[in-house]
């Protein structure tokens, strides 16, 4: 299986409305070392406050979203190269 290892996954950024602010939560497969497969768009999911302003930056790449009625969101990455590099999303 091609896999592109990734030592720490550390920061989420994320929008604040109005100085209200919003929590945040990662689906299960984003936490420390975790394993992202490479060469195929990654998905990055999680949930939110309804409405709440996302961004997700990996690799180089920054993706935004904004959750919806329900609190769920979801990003695509562009496809990925292989590494043994640490890196942080």
């Amino acid at each position: 299986m091609k896999c592109l290892f990734l030592a720490s996954l550390i920061a989420l950024a994320i929008d604040f409305a109005a100085a209200q602010e919003q929590k945040l939560k990662l689906a299960v497969p984003f936490t420390d070392n975790a394993i992202l497969q490479r060469e195929v768009k990654v998905p990055v999911w999680g949930w939110a406050e309804p409405g709440a302003k996302i961004r997700v930056s990996f690799s180089g790449q920054s993706k935004a979203t904004e959750a919806d009625q329900s609190g769920e969101w979801m990003v695509k990455l562009d496809p990925l190269d292989a590494s043994l590099d640490e890196r942080e999303l």
